[in-house]
């Protein structure tokens, strides 16, 4: 494509892309955005790509309502849960530090660990025993309840501990002009505080939302009564709001943030431009996903 540009270029022609190029391009750029880390270069394992999180999530987020409230139904379901979770903000972090075996591994422990909590301390206290000779429409409803807040809970201490390392030295800072220019604490606690709302908006959508409206048809009697309809309706529910609400939850935020000179780093607040040698006004930096 390049060399066709610059021979045309030569013969004092204007060079055009025909419109199927174009599509080509978008679809090449669109798959290689949603594989490769803009960091590192590297190629994000499958399952961490957010283009495979309604596969991945949905046996989850069936397990995280419809299972039988137990003591070890809960453990299991949010342990596989904070599992994928932890790998999923790994795959997606800003790479400007490394992080350490040790440091990935407490902070899984910690989102695993506070999930589990959360989830068995709420259970007891909204539900307890009882919980199991509840209406089965009741029951999703608790279930999708307690599982919510334990996630919510759970995805602040995951995004802090996870991304500990950006916060303590900061993430790179890049000009308008994609000049980097150092590494920024407060853009840090930016782009980190924002991926938790993320997260906190994709439980709401992906565990909370399908076990309320299902719990609430279920108590309604509009769901079938067959074993075989009735799980698939539910799959079908929880899939569709999968669907949705996975795009809306990251379009809160752009994966490249802003972030005005005026309230980083006083160290930066002034620094210009080396391509034209003016002051920066924006930086721009990897929020991650």
């Amino acid at each position: 494509m390049r060399a066709r540009e610059r021979l045309a270029k030569e013969d004092g022609k204007e060079f055009r892309l025909t419109k199927h190029q174009i599509k080509v391009i978008h679809r090449a750029q669109a798959i290689l955005g949603s594989s490769v880390h803009p960091d590192t270069g590297n190629i994000i394992p499958w399952w961490q790509r957010m283009s495979s999180f309604v596969f991945c999530q949905l046996p989850l987020s069936i397990g995280l309502t419809m299972a039988t409230p137990t003591f070890g139904q809960t453990v299991f379901w949010h342990w596989a849960t904070q599992s994928y979770y932890a790998g999923l903000n790994y795959g997606n972090r800003n790479a400007t530090n490394i992080s350490s075996t040790i440091s990935i591994g407490l902070a899984y422990t910690a989102a695993a660990a506070s999930s589990v909590f959360l989830a068995v301390t709420l259970r007891k206290i909204l539900g307890g025993n009882a919980a199991l000779k509840m209406r089965l429409g009741n029951q999703l409803i608790l279930n999708s309840t307690t599982s919510f807040l334990a996630m919510a809970g759970a995805a602040a201490v995951n995004s802090l501990v996870m991304r500990s390392d950006e916060l303590k030295n900061g993430i790179r800072l890049y000009n308008e002009l994609n000049e980097p220019v150092g590494l920024s604490r407060i853009a840090a606690w930016q782009a980190v505080l924002q991926t938790s709302s993320t997260r906190l908006f994709l439980a709401f959508q992906t565990v909370f939302l399908p076990g309320v409206v299902i719990g609430v048809l279920n108590n309604r009697g509009y769901m079938p009564r067959g074993k075989i309809p009735r799980a698939v309706s539910e799959i079908g529910i929880m899939g569709v709001m999968l669907v949705v609400g996975l795009p809306m939850s990251i379009a809160f935020f752009s994966q490249e943030g802003k972030i005005k000179a005026k309230r980083v780093e006083k160290e930066f607040r002034e620094v210009k431009r080396q391509g034209d040698g003016k002051r920066v006004e924006v930086y721009h930096f990897n929020r991650g996903l």
